[in-house]
């Protein structure tokens, strides 16, 4: 899968109260994450008491060169043109809003991907 160049620039808003699904079906080794089973058996990358990713460090992405494909896949633009508002986090919303303008028509015309799921249920740690 060909990574999406969001213009990111420091931006961490997507990193936090999300689930990161794991997906071994798309090339995802959950067993070399951190992670945390949800309740239906799904694996997501776990997440810090204040929401946070496991993997936010203080300078952004620590697995960066390995992360999974959600979030290799992940477009803040996209995701507030596909989402209904309301389901949106704040956060995001508000970091899609201000990167709009770098859309391209070719960045339009590309499928809409795994979109993160906001974290609003009861997980547990694997």
């Amino acid at each position: 899968m060909t990574q999406i160049a969001v213009p990111c620039n420091g931006c961490t808003a997507c990193c936090r109260n999300n689930l990161v699904l794991l997906m071994p079906s798309e090339g995802d080794i959950p067993e070399t994450y951190e992670r945390q089973r949800i309740e239906s058996g799904v694996e997501a990358l776990a997440h810090r008491p204040n929401g946070e990713c496991w993997y936010l460090g203080p300078n952004g992405c620590t697995i960066h060169d390995r992360k999974p494909v959600m979030c290799k896949a992940f477009d803040c633009r996209r995701f507030i043109q596909t989402v209904a508002r309301e389901l949106i986090p704040s956060e995001i919303y508000r970091a899609g809003k201000a990167r709009m303008h770098t859309l391209t028509a070719i960045d339009n015309m590309r499928p809409r991907l795994m979109e993160p799921v906001a974290l609003k249920t009861t997980v547990k740690t694997c």
